[in-house]
């Protein structure tokens, strides 16, 4: 990656210490046997002129990944190759993570209000987008919760700088490298593999870049 690009990407982290203010200061940003330090994800908003930094939620407004609302906000990490957020409720020490995938419905399931519900997904898996979600499948009350049929996890990795992989580095999944989308006033977090694909009221790609929590 150009030196430029590294540039760009720590004035996005300096704009976002000061703008994101939900961000806390950790003393220990290192579990024990991952293969990074924790990071959060920020991306600026694309629908707006000015430089809005925003960070990634596990949910939002409804339960699939989001840069709006009131969710907690992702502390994210690689384990293993692996990519998984910590519990918010638990904190860093509980063993309840959260993993990523990208459900490829052709029509995901919805409920009442209109929220992302797999329960009620089809079983066309054959969709070339989804909606980004974070599942905890084992959770702290004993109980399990199956990965819905169409829930692609893949392969997210971080694009970084050589000089150093937490500075600015782009998370990316399969290889795409305008693979998220921002959608709807809720900014909802979409993967798409092509710009023509559903939801259609979104066709600028967001970056989500890393912002290490120190």
């Amino acid at each position: 990656m150009k030196l430029s690009v590294a540039s760009t990407a720590l004035a996005i982290g300096l704009a976002a210490l000061t703008t994101l203010k939900q961000f806390r200061s950790a003393s220990a940003a290192l579990i024990p046997n991952a293969d990074t330090p924790v990071f959060y994800l920020v991306a600026t908003d694309p629908y707006t002129e000015n430089d809005t930094f925003m960070p990634l939620r596990l949910f939002g407004w409804t339960n699939q990944s989001t840069l709006t609302g009131i969710g907690p906000i992702a502390k994210l990490y690689f384990i293993n190759d692996t990519l998984v957020a910590e519990d918010p409720v638990n904190g860093a020490a509980s063993p309840y993570l959260y993993r990523p995938y990208v459900d490829f419905s052709v029509k995901p399931g919805r409920d009442d209000n209109g929220d992302y519900d797999a329960s009620q997904d089809d079983d066309d898996c054959s969709a070339s987008s989804g909606p980004l979600i974070f599942i905890q499948e084992n959770r702290p009350d004993g109980t399990t919760l199956d990965s819905p049929p169409c829930a692609a996890f893949g392969t997210f990795f971080l694009f970084s700088d050589r000089m150093d992989a937490q500075l600015g580095a782009k998370l990316q999944l399969n290889n795409n490298l305008t693979s998220f989308y921002s959608c709807g006033k809720d900014r909802d977090i979409y993967y798409k593999m092509d710009v023509s694909d559903e939801p259609v009221d979104c066709t600028v790609p967001v970056q989500l870049y890393t912002l290490p929590v120190v």
